[in-house]
């Protein structure tokens, strides 16, 4: 079993998502990275014992650090699995979708090119703009986390498409 995470996601995110993670293992060792170059200063045998998680991140990790990790690499995705890249907000809102989600999968090489091990939809609110639709998604986000965990056990492009 993994004794560490990696937490790859911006300033915000990184106290309340540490406090989610402890709250399920006080054990565990919650290393928060923000950038590459974060990334890029950890020790390889750090990396052999840990599990990076990227939440709502622009970091782009290259293969010679998913390929350390001894426990691989999940990113939870900000859209829906039809809406991956930049934006999926943005363009949900463009389109009139009527519903949007959250997804987690697997981190590969390629952008958003990894196994789906879950996602959640939710009702779009009426008369949702992109500021409205980014706080109702934040809010859901909490929820997201349950059914995914079991797969975590288990499993030891960047533009915007909008239609």
């Amino acid at each position: 079993m993994f004794d560490t995470v990696i937490l790859l996601t911006g300033p915000v995110e990184a106290g309340p998502l540490t406090g989610v993670l402890r709250g399920h293992n006080a054990r565990l060792d919650v290393r928060a990275a923000k950038s590459l170059a974060d990334l890029e200063v950890l020790a390889p045998d750090m990396l052999r014992r840990a599990r990076l998680i990227g939440f709502v991140t622009d970091v782009v990790v290259p293969a010679h650090i998913l390929n350390a990790l001894g426990f691989g690499a999940y990113n939870f995705h900000p859209g829906p699995p039809h809406y991956p890249g930049w934006v999926p907000a943005h363009c949900a809102i463009y389109d009139k979708a009527e519903y949007f989600g959250a997804t987690a999968h697997v981190m590969a090489e390629r952008v958003d090119a990894g196994p789906i091990i879950g996602f959640k939809m939710f009702g779009i609110p009426p008369n949702t703009n992109v500021v409205r639709c980014r706080k109702w998604r934040s809010s859901k986000w909490h929820g997201c986390s349950g059914p995914w965990r079991r797969s975590w056990r288990r499993n030891a492009s960047r533009s915007p498409r909008c239609r």
